[in-house]
């Protein structure tokens, strides 16, 4: 409470505050604020890092499973060409 104003009057219970007063809490505040501004950026920066890893590894599986595709596309062909002759092949003989 304020000294000047008598206990039960009100304007000794305000929060006044001087003008240095709240210059020093503006500092504070803005210095958090910049503080609190700058570690999000750095979370966002880190986040984004890993969006971009995240995004390679999902590119070279997918080369990986396009390649895997046509490699069973090819052997899938191939044998299909084979299968009959082999069958062919069975059913001369006999």
């Amino acid at each position: 409470m304020d000294g000047r104003y008598a206990p039960d009057d009100a304007r000794g219970m305000s929060p006044r505050r001087s003008a240095p007063e709240c210059g020093a809490l503006e500092d504070a505040t803005r210095a958090a604020v910049r503080q609190h501004a700058r570690q999000m950026q750095l979370d966002l920066l880190e986040i984004a890092e890993s969006i971009e890893l995240v995004r390679a590894d999902h590119d070279k599986l997918e080369k990986q499973n396009l390649a895997l595709q046509d490699y069973i596309g090819n052997l899938t062909r191939s044998v299909g060409r084979e299968a009959p002759k082999k069958k062919a092949g069975k059913k001369g003989r006999s």
